[in-house]
């Protein structure tokens, strides 16, 4: 995989706020799944 694009986030030390991380975290599964085919995304449920 290409990790050109990637963020890393400490969640252990973090200075990133629980909703801030939960909103990076909800646009990189809207990314990845915007990228599934129709099959894909219909097996997820």
């Amino acid at each position: 995989m290409n990790k050109k694009h990637w963020n890393t986030v400490s969640v252990e030390e973090s200075d990133v706020d629980d909703e801030t991380l939960m909103e990076l975290i909800d646009h990189s599964y809207g990314l990845v799944y915007k990228s599934l085919t129709k099959k894909q995304r219909e097996a997820l449920g």
